[in-house]
């Protein structure tokens, strides 16, 4: 994780939806609820029953990229939208705070 602490995936739009075919692994946040039928609301909800602690105006910001998250609120993030996807039978698609540091280290080594 970047030393402030925040998250930079979270808008980041590398990998962007899709319309048909596997949800690639590693989506952003911004992605993998776009992919899910999940509103605003029910991700918020979602994420304040695993331990989140953003408020909803937050949270809009933050999927549109406009707020960065600590890695542990990205993660909440992550798990709710991921259990959306889980609950359905298909794979978790967002990638967690530790996948996008590794990301970012591949690409940036050093």
């Amino acid at each position: 994780m970047p030393p402030d602490g925040l998250c930079p995936g979270v808008s980041d739009e590398s990998d962007p939806p899709t319309e048909s075919g596997p949800t690639p692994p590693g989506i952003s946040l911004r992605a993998g609820f776009a992919l899910s039928e999940l509103d605003l609301a029910q991700l918020w909800i979602a994420s304040l029953t695993l331990g989140g602690t953003l408020s909803q105006a937050e949270l809009e910001a933050a999927l549109r990229g406009e707020l960065s998250l600590s890695g542990h609120e990205h993660d909440v993030v992550a798990q709710a939208i991921n259990d959306y996807f889980t609950e359905r039978g298909q794979n978790h698609p967002v990638a967690y705070s530790v996948e996008i540091e590794e990301r970012s280290h591949r690409r940036h080594p050093g």
